[in-house]
């Protein structure tokens, strides 16, 4: 496969990806962490059920595409 990509390879070391994904693993799930929990809370007391329908379907569709985008992702590798 190194013969057939044109795209250059920026880091040459495992261990930045390793680094890399586990600085994202966290970050994202505090951060998503947070977002369901003041999602409710930071609309009326009526729409807060609402609301965390919404943050909920939200990450789920946002899980959905980073799974879907996951099987395009190898082609553009071999670019």
């Amino acid at each position: 496969m190194p013969d057939t990509r044109t795209l250059p390879v920026l880091f040459d070391a495992d261990y930045i990806y390793i680094v890399a994904g586990i600085i994202f693993a966290l970050t994202n799930g505090y951060l998503g962490g947070l977002a369901m929990m003041y999602a409710p809370k930071s609309v009326e007391s009526e729409f807060s059920s609402i609301s965390a329908m919404m943050a909920s379907i939200s990450i789920i569709l946002g899980i959905l595409a980073g799974v879907n985008f996951s099987f395009i992702f190898p082609s553009l590798v071999k670019l």
